[in-house]
């Protein structure tokens, strides 16, 4: 409603009435902002990429509506049938960064931990992403397969970078494709 108070939840029907006007998207949101971006889920603990919008009604605020999708391990499965590549999903936390989702388990040389206490470890990637601002490409190992692997920054609704996204494609079926294409623009 339009103190914040949550009426309905789409993905949990039975729980309503409390209050989110403190949560800062829905706070943007109470004010006439619209905003998306990656959080923390105050309820479950785990990286959310969200947008919230206001509603008006009659040119009144009424409430908010908030759309999201939890940045784990099926949402990387999802990514990996799109993009044919493996997916990792890492969230700035305590100074470092988790990994919180993946298509596949990396065993990996750039991550350090065991478990679900995986962490990057090569502090290139996290300085050109996060720092810069720019996409770290990589050779690298997973399982001890080669890849090809591109970083990018996941952003709060700041414009604060507080995840990163990593695809990777095996160098085979990379090399197969840049064939395939350069066949194709060939012919």
């Amino acid at each position: 409603d339009g103190n914040g108070t949550v009426i309905a939840r789409g993905h949990n029907p039975d729980k309503w009435g409390d209050n989110k006007k403190e949560h800062e998207q829905v706070k943007e949101a109470l004010n006439g902002k619209g905003v998306a971006g990656l959080t923390i889920s105050a309820s479950t603990g785990q990286a959310a990429l969200d947008a919230v919008e206001p509603v008006y009604y009659r040119d009144r605020l009424v409430g908010t509506i908030k759309c999201g999708v939890y940045i784990d391990n099926r949402l990387a499965a999802s990514l990996r049938q799109v993009v044919g590549g493996e997916i990792l999903f890492f969230y700035h936390l305590a100074n470092n960064f988790k990994l919180t989702g993946y298509s596949a388990l990396p065993g990996a040389s750039f991550l350090q931990g065991e478990g679900n206490n995986l962490i990057i470890s090569d502090q290139s990637i996290i300085k050109q992403v996060t720092e810069k601002r720019e996409t770290y490409y990589a050779s690298l190992k997973l399982n001890n397969l080669p890849y090809y692997a591109a970083f990018v920054p996941l952003s709060d609704s700041q414009g604060s970078t507080r995840g990163l996204i990593g695809v990777a494609v095996d160098t085979s079926t990379y090399v197969a494709e840049k064939k395939r294409i350069q066949r194709y623009l060939l012919t």
